[in-house]
């Protein structure tokens, strides 16, 4: 058995009509389809993205969830001896606080990648980070049947030790990738 491993992103909507199952469903199968992990030679073939899971949140109290199950592998080699090794990919916002950016955690880099035993090659980083960002640039031009349209972004809960009502979403504006090996270490799960 594999390790497993979660990306967290947040997507503001607009809406007509009562968002359904079936537009979650629809962006869903998008992040699947188009998340970097699939089809990238960049990614070992052993790491897999097999869950897609959609929170929609209308209200305090409410949510709506779907759940997609898939098999959207990378087409690489050998991915880099420690679990806990990956790629951080930088979400850019436009606002600052301590703390920093948003991030995403990608696994199962190559071996092939790694120089020195922390250094991606600028190639790779290249490639994640444009993958990265294609995901962003679709996840905003998705629509579906009520959905009439959606902001990649990130939610800020607190400001100052005080908890923000309502909370405060950002946009992400663009990626920026690292070029040293970044840890999952505190982010395996069991």
């Amino acid at each position: 058995m594999g390790h497993k491993w979660v990306n967290v992103f947040y997507v503001q909507l607009t809406h007509t009509n009562p968002v359904t199952v079936n537009d979650l469903k629809t962006l869903a199968d998008y992040v699947a389809a188009h998340h970097v992990v699939a089809g990238s030679s960049s990614i070992s073939s052993t790491t897999t993205l097999t869950q897609v899971d959609v929170n929609f949140i209308p209200s305090a109290g409410n949510s709506l969830d779907y759940t997609g199950t898939y098999s959207a592998a990378g087409a690489g080699g050998t991915q880099v001896a420690d679990a806990s090794a990956c790629q951080v990919i930088t979400w850019i916002i436009s606002d600052r606080y301590r703390g920093g950016h948003p991030s995403s955690y990608i696994p199962g880099l190559l071996a092939g990648s790694v120089a020195n035993g922390s250094d991606i090659s600028a190639g790779v980083v290249s490639a994640l980070v444009a993958g990265m960002d294609a995901l962003r640039t679709g996840i905003n031009a998705l629509t579906s049947t009520n959905i009439t349209a959606m902001v990649m972004g990130t939610v800020r809960y607190e400001s100052g030790n005080a908890w923000l009502s309502p909370p405060v979403f950002r946009a992400y504006t663009s990626t920026k990738g690292r070029n040293k090996l970044g840890s999952q270490r505190r982010r395996i799960l069991s």
